[in-house]
């Protein structure tokens, strides 16, 4: 079974947590479940959380696989 959850770091208490994949998107919002700030997912975000989140929401949406430590990269 996929895991259809992506982490997400709280800028303002830094606590880790995870939001389901359909709510991260362009434009979209939550709440961190310790300190409550209202955390907005912006494509064109500064903020380092928000665009580990996005990327990788983006990554399991259309299926990438990284490549292989093993396989050469060409």
């Amino acid at each position: 079974m996929m895991d259809d959850r992506i982490k997400v770091l709280c800028s303002r208490c830094k606590t880790p947590f995870r939001e389901r994949l359909s709510n991260v998107r362009n434009g979209s919002q939550t709440q961190c479940p310790r300190c409550f700030k209202a955390i907005t997912f912006d494509s064109d975000s500064q903020d380092p959380g928000i665009m580990r989140a996005m990327r990788d929401a983006r990554r399991l949406r259309t299926g990438y696989v990284p490549p292989s430590k093993d396989e050469p990269a060409f």
